[in-house]
C-alpha cells in the first residue's frame, strides 16, 4: 500500500509540476524577451524623437532616420508610429516622417512637402 501511494503522489507531483512549468515557462519567457526588446529600442526611439523635433525641419527623409538608427526599415516605421510619428510623401515621391504634433494630419501641407523641408 506504501509504494502504491507513493507511486500515486510522485504521478501528481509530475503533473503538477508539468502544468505549472508549460503554463509559466512561456510566460516568463515572452515577459523576458519583451524587456529585452523594449531596453534595446528605447535609445532608438528617443533618437527619432530628437531628430523629429529638430525645429530646423518639419519632416525628415527616411532613409537618414534609418541609417541614424541602424534600424531595418519595417522595425524603424514600427518605431516611428509608436512615437507619434507618420509618413509623408514629398514632391519628388520620397519617403519622410513627421511628429503628428508638428505636422497633424489632414493637412494641405501633406501635397507639397519639399525635399528641402526633410533633412
Amino acid at each position: 500500500m506504501n509504494s502504491l501511494l507513493a507511486i500515486a503522489v510522485g504521478v501528481l507531483t509530475g503533473i503538477g509540476a508539468s502544468v505549472v512549468s508549460s503554463y509559466f515557462g512561456p510566460r516568463w519567457l515572452d515577459e523576458h524577451r519583451a524587456q529585452k526588446n523594449k531596453s534595446r529600442l528605447e535609445p532608438r526611439a528617443e533618437l527619432l524623437r530628437k531628430l523629429l523635433d529638430d525645429p530646423d525641419y518639419t519632416s525628415r527623409n527616411f532613409r537618414t532616420l534609418r541609417t541614424v538608427t541602424g534600424m531595418k526599415d519595417e522595425e524603424c516605421r514600427d518605431l516611428l508610429i509608436e512615437i507619434g510619428a507618420r509618413g509623408v510623401v514629398t514632391v519628388s515621391g520620397n519617403e519622410a516622417w513627421a511628429l503628428i504634433s508638428k505636422k497633424p494630419l489632414n493637412t494641405a501641407a501633406d501635397e507639397n512637402v519639399a525635399d528641402e523641408d526633410i533633412g
